[in-house]
């Protein structure tokens, strides 16, 4: 028993010892670094998720060149703040055509609103009519994460190849 009551109080004073420590050391810092926007909930997503909602918006406005068209989205989101796709529509597996664009994720009016940057889809997708409904999808998105509560974007990171969008709620 007496070895027992030892170890006890060797593992309480370990647990007092790192909680001082972590709370006296001045130059402590947490991952979070300059991401953090102190908002209630951040929604996180790597560029596969980017990828997947390029996808779903863009086959809304895929101008069909014959029949029924796929468009297949890789995203990269890149450390200077933009996302870069690369786009190709397909039809039957069969490459019609290719384009790619970089969008910048900005906040407007407590929304999240991506700006073209660069153009590059001519004749497959309205580059801007992207923007929007990348924008429109994510807020949906973005709702349902907040439950229908009011809220506005407060900060917007990419780092480590994901776009982060943090929001706050108003009430």
């Amino acid at each position: 028993m007496r070895p027992f009551a030892w170890f006890l109080l060797g593992a309480l004073a370990g647990i007092v010892g790192t909680v001082m420590f972590y709370t006296l050391d001045p130059i402590f810092r947490g991952d979070e670094g300059e991401t953090s926007g102190g908002g209630n909930l951040r929604l996180v997503m790597d560029a596969e998720a980017v990828s997947t909602l390029v996808e779903r918006v863009g086959a809304d406005l895929a101008e069909p060149v014959a029949g029924r068209v796929e468009i297949e989205a890789r995203a990269v989101v890149e450390t200077s703040g933009l996302v870069d796709l690369e786009l190709e529509v397909r039809d039957d597996r069969q490459l019609i055509a290719s384009g790619a664009a970089a969008f910048d994720p900005e906040i407007a009016d407590g929304a999240l609103a991506f700006t073209v940057v660069r153009d590059g889809l001519p004749g497959l997708v309205d580059a801007q009519a992207l923007a929007e409904g990348m924008s429109r999808e994510l807020a949906g998105w973005l709702d349902q994460v907040a439950m229908d509560r009011p809220y506005r974007v407060v900060a917007i990171a990419t780092a480590d190849g994901r776009l982060a969008v943090e929001i706050a709620f108003r009430d």
